[in-house]
């Protein structure tokens, strides 16, 4: 989420406003009170997740970019199915087997391949079609904590 803001900086020169710089800061504040130890040490972990937050960073901001033309149900599925592509190639390449025996291994799969990850793709995508790539960083940035409120 932090970083969205200042893409937005770099690629298309948009100058950051005075609450959205604030929310880049309380934000990166309370990842930092949530996941940083004391010593404040930086371990591998911590470089794989700023990468990962890097790709998303990219993902909220070219979403809010190519939404503004299309239709917010055809980019979701398109960004749905090149995941879901790279996910397959990825298991048949480390060599893990694609079948899944279980019942509840399959169901879980489908519940979160449906729900977790589709309809809350579509739902952050139509929302951008109305937000700025910022504004909608902020919002899915309060995901921590909401995750902590409702165990």
């Amino acid at each position: 989420m932090v970083i969205v803001p200042f893409l937005a900086l770099v690629i298309y020169r948009r100058r950051i406003d005075f609450f959205e710089l604030g929310g880049a800061f309380l934000a990166m504040l309370g990842v930092g009170v949530l996941s940083l130890k004391i010593n404040s040490s930086i371990n591998i972990g911590d470089l794989l997740t700023l990468g990962c937050a890097v790709f998303f960073a990219l993902q909220i901001f070219y979403t809010a970019k190519y939404v503004k033309d299309s239709d917010p149900i055809l980019l979701t599925l398109v960004q749905i199915t090149v995941a879901a592509v790279i996910g397959v190639l990825v298991v048949v390449f480390k060599g893990d087997p694609l079948v899944v025996a279980e019942k509840e291994g399959i169901l879980s799969l489908v519940y979160l391949g449906v729900f977790s990850t589709t309809i809350a793709y579509l739902l952050q995508t139509v929302a951008q079609k109305w937000l700025s790539e910022t504004t909608a960083a902020i919002i899915l940035s309060t995901e921590s904590f909401w995750g902590w409120s409702f165990p």
